[in-house]
């Protein structure tokens, strides 16, 4: 899924402070995600996962972008 992102992802990623993200799509607008990072155990390995706050506008637009992704 990740792959039928990159074309729409035609803007900026603007670092926050910790893990916040305001990424801007030109197709549906600025959405703001919250980061959390997740330790592997036993590992250096550490992976963050970007989310919209549930029931708001980021939420709306990251969900129009993941439906016009996979449409087609």
């Amino acid at each position: 899924m990740a792959a039928a992102l990159e074309p729409r992802v035609v803007g900026a990623a603007e670092r926050l402070g910790g893990s916040a993200r305001n990424v801007v799509w030109f197709d549906v607008g600025p959405i703001h995600l919250d980061g959390d990072v997740l330790q592997v155990p036993d590992s250096d390995v550490r992976v963050v996962v970007y989310s919209p706050e549930p029931d708001t506008e980021d939420a709306a637009r990251l969900a129009r972008l993941l439906t016009r992704s996979t449409v087609g």
